[in-house]
């Protein structure tokens, strides 16, 4: 025989469902993704101005943009989740999830600084051993969440799965703004300053022609940053200073792409009779 209470128990459920608070809980979110968007141009920006002026501090930007952003959809779905109806055994589940949520979103920016110290400043370290360092610090960051969360052990799948899908978002923005409004990809470069030391026995017209061809080898090493510069900033005992400037667009071959460049400028040097100085 059918219970008519459990019957309308659950029509009671469905309606709250349907409710305003959770009409207020869905618009709260979309205007966070909306609110997302519009920081992402903002850092589209800002990128923009570090790249000329500031070309260092690309890398703290490029591992911070993404933890950001993510934060403003964990801001969001807190906000929305004091509106939303839900059934009474669902919010020990759903309440711890915007601090779980906001820890993650922690443990992501601490792993973004930690891989871009490992790309620009630990270069000359073994690729196996770089690898092997990220994979230690992801099992440590599992490990302190199932340590401090495991008696939530439900909120804690679900915020995963959230912050997942918080990424996947943030992925598409990022993905959507570019194209449209910023018209190329900012990549993170490295400078390069060195001086080379040409013979004072050469002459001025010889000097002259050095300094292009240095601009020329450097201009023909792939992944090598636009108007790359030789200027004769002094002089030494016995040698004319070439100061030069030029930038790496792939971090990650910083060793490898320097060593290119100093290789094209020696052969260029040569093929034209031209001396370097051993300072």
């Amino acid at each position: 025989m059918v219970n008519t209470s459990d019957i309308g128990q659950t029509f009671n459920q469905a309606k709250g469902f349907i409710s305003s608070n959770n009409l207020i809980f869905v618009l709260i979110l979309c205007a966070g993704v909306f609110l997302t968007y519009l920081v992402a141009l903002a850092i589209d920006a800002l990128a923009s101005v570090l790249e000329e002026k500031r070309p260092r501090a690309l890398w703290l930007l490029d591992a911070a943009t993404h933890p950001f952003l993510m934060f403003i959809l964990n801001i969001a779905i807190g906000v929305g989740l004091g509106f939303a109806y839900l059934p009474t055994g669902w919010r020990a589940v759903v309440d711890p999830l915007p601090t779980i949520i906001l820890f993650i979103n922690l443990l992501w920016f601490g792993y973004n600084l930690l891989q871009s110290f490992v790309i620009n400043v630990l270069r000359r370290m073994a690729d196996r051993m770089k690898k092997a360092i990220l994979v230690i610090a992801i099992l440590v960051m599992v490990l302190l969440l199932i340590v401090l969360f495991y008696q939530s052990y439900a909120a804690l799948i679900t915020s995963s799965l959230l912050s997942l899908l918080f990424a996947l978002i943030i992925q598409k923005i990022v993905a959507m703004r570019k194209p449209k409004l910023v018209g190329k990809v900012v990549i993170p470069k490295k400078m390069v300053i060195s001086h080379i030391y040409i013979s004072t026995a050469e002459t001025h017209d010889k000097v002259s022609s050095a300094i292009e061809l240095i601009k020329q080898a450097m201009a023909e090493v792939p992944d090598i940053g636009k108007d790359p510069q030789a200027t004769l900033s002094g002089f030494v005992p016995g040698a004319f200073d070439v100061m030069v400037k030029y930038f790496i667009e792939r971090p990650e071959k910083f060793d490898a792409k320097k060593n290119d460049v100093n290789i094209n400028i020696v052969k260029k040097l040569n093929e034209n009779g031209i001396k370097i100085s051993m300072m």
